[in-house]
């Protein structure tokens, strides 16, 4: 297991970390976790282009209140 740390809002050091991870671990497969901070549009659609699996921590309390019964 490890992490590092993007201090970017922007995933251009991405592909960077996980290549470098990639290596290092010999891994095969991966998934990306990042916090509400780089929840937008943009990267989100480079996460899915980059066919990266992801998980993505979001402010329960910004949500419509359907996803927060669908959580709780």
């Amino acid at each position: 297991m490890g992490f590092d740390c993007i201090e970017d809002e922007v995933f251009r050091h991405l592909v960077i970390v996980r290549e470098d991870f990639v290596k290092r671990f010999d891994l095969t497969d991966f998934v990306v976790v990042v916090d509400s901070g780089l929840v937008n549009k943009k990267n989100i659609e480079l996460l899915e282009s980059a066919r990266y699996k992801y998980i993505i921590g979001a402010r329960i309390k910004n949500e419509p209140d359907e996803v927060k019964q669908w959580i709780f």
